[in-house]
């Protein structure tokens, strides 16, 4: 999947913010998120400390219906034990 390639590569460029508003982009568009392309922002949220936006993503990854799994927790738990 291209998106998550996207994803991937802003995220470890240390880009949380772009990553996030790419993740967005794609709802309106062909390319619908999945688990891979939420734990890649949820990832780069651990990366760059942002424990509140990563725990927003949870909710909005359950919102629409897409189950976490040990990557994202995984990322989760990090990233709130660093915040």
């Amino acid at each position: 999947r291209t998106h998550n390639e996207a994803l991937g590569a802003i995220a470890r460029a240390w880009h949380w913010a772009a990553s996030l508003r790419l993740l967005g982009e794609l709802w309106p568009g062909r390319c619908s998120p999945d688990v891979v392309s939420y734990s890649t922002c949820v990832s780069a949220c651990e990366k760059a400390r942002e424990w509140m936006q990563a725990l927003e993503l949870l909710g909005k990854m359950r919102r629409k219906g897409v189950s976490p799994n040990v990557v994202t927790f995984s990322a989760l738990i990090s990233c709130c034990e660093k915040g």
